[in-house]
């Protein structure tokens, strides 16, 4: 099944039949679309924001490696997630020039349904792109659009995981009466869905009843030491250097991973990366901090900056993560490309990883099982470590030069456009 082609309301890409001649055969074909398309973000948070987490990097990897045939303006507000003051030091309620897109850092009084239809009327754009379901600004944009109060123009809605089981039992019921009453009422009408794996293709499409597009998330471009990778980690036997690095949520699971870690015998440090983004579930995870043995060492060291995350990631022999679910995770990725091997659940997209000897995805029912990989990842000498480093990194480098990834998400937008033609 090739770009393009339907089944019941799904367009599932395939890129890996098709040669660079077919794909110029096939762009002959298109109708024909303006040389670069201008292309708006609309988005709640966006660089330099630190605790939106994945989403963040996911949009600026998406326009770093489209912006050649592209032309992106960002949307956005002023403050990171849950913050009460701006970004320091940037320009606010007007458009800003950045090397490879323009954005515009909103602030609260113009955040509103107005402030966005008169910023978004005053912008030529051929495509909306708002990377968020149930964000406000995503409601606000739908309704306006319905009413007719918005240009025309191809829009694509990125729902990133929160059509997911896990993210819609919270507020479970607000979002599902949100999801009906939009149906009912005509507001996605002509929106195409972009979704990032199979699993949230099938969800999208049943939710909402709309066309969906599967392009796969795109990692950071891999930068040959970007990060001043060299020498793995020295490894000794009965010692363990283990890291958290996400969100400090219930959803994230560092509770679970903190008692995965609590019978471990030998020398273990885990130490805790991330915005605090539930306080009450920060207090239970201390109160579990406070109860492990002696050989067992936490320590929270805070959220931090993109640019610094493979460095960090760099200086841990694995990264524990047994998150109830992930759209993509980044930092899995991340981790990877550092060389530090990941121990996380079977609720991702990365599978498969013992038998690729990068890692372990377990089964999150099975708690005995993390605690039985950590164990012999503590007793695991310096040779077999060094082993899974370096697969870690070839496998993170292949996935990154992956170029059908990038084609599968220029494909989304031309999509979305001939559409609304």
């Amino acid at each position: 099944m090739e770009v393009g082609e339907q089944r019941g309301d799904i367009v599932l890409p395939s890129l890996c039949q098709r040669g660079p001649e077919r794909m110029q055969h096939e762009a002959q074909q298109e109708p024909k679309l303006p040389p670069r398309p201008r292309i708006c973000i609309v988005s709640d948070l966006f660089l330099p924001g630190l605790k939106g987490g994945g989403p963040i990097r996911s949009l600026a990897n998406l326009v770093d490696h489209l912006e050649a045939d592209f032309e992106f303006f960002v949307v956005t507000r002023d403050r990171d997630h849950l913050a009460r003051e701006p970004y320091p030091e940037i320009e606010v309620d007007r458009w800003i020039d950045r090397p490879i897109y323009q954005v515009r850092y909103v602030s609260p009084r113009r955040w509103t349904a107005g402030g966005l239809r008169s910023i978004l009327k005053g912008l030529r754009y051929d495509l909306l792109y708002l990377p968020s379901f149930f964000a406000r600004s995503t409601i606000k944009i739908l309704a306006m659009r319905r009413l007719g109060m918005l240009p025309d123009s191809a829009v694509v809605v990125a729902p990133r995981g929160q059509f997911h089981q896990a993210a819609l039992g919270t507020k479970g019921v607000r979002k599902r009466c949100y999801l009906s009453l939009v149906r009912r009422l005509g507001g996605l009408k002509g929106v195409l869905i972009h979704a990032t794996n199979p699993v949230e293709a099938e969800e999208s499409r049943t939710l909402t009843g709309q066309a969906v597009f599967l392009a796969p998330e795109l990692a950071a471009r891999r930068v040959d030491g970007a990060a001043g990778l060299g020498e793995p980690l020295p490894k000794e036997v009965g010692q363990a250097k283990l890291v958290y690095l996400s969100r400090i949520h219930p959803v994230k699971n560092l509770g679970v991973a903190l008692d995965c870690l609590a019978p471990l015998s030998g020398e273990v440090t885990y130490d805790i990366y991330g915005p605090v983004e539930d306080t009450g579930y920060w207090k239970h995870c201390q109160e579990k901090i406070a109860a492990l043995p002696a050989n067992i060492r936490v320590t929270y060291h805070g959220p931090v900056d993109p640019s610094d995350v493979e460095a960090v990631l760099s200086r841990y022999h694995a990264l524990l993560l047994p998150t109830q679910t992930e759209n993509h995770g980044h930092v899995i990725l991340e981790a990877l490309a550092a060389g530090c091997p990941v121990v996380i659940s079977d609720r991702t997209p990365w599978r498969g990883l013992a038998e690729q000897g990068v890692g372990w995805d377990l089964p999150l029912q099975e708690r005995d099982r993390f605690t039985e990989v950590l164990q012999a990842l503590v007793e695991m000498g310096q040779e077999q470590h060094r082993r899974i480093v370096e697969g870690a990194r070839q496998f993170a480098n292949r996935r990154r030069d992956d170029y059908r990834l990038v084609e599968q998400s220029r494909q989304l937008f031309l999509e979305a456009l001939r559409l609304s033609r």
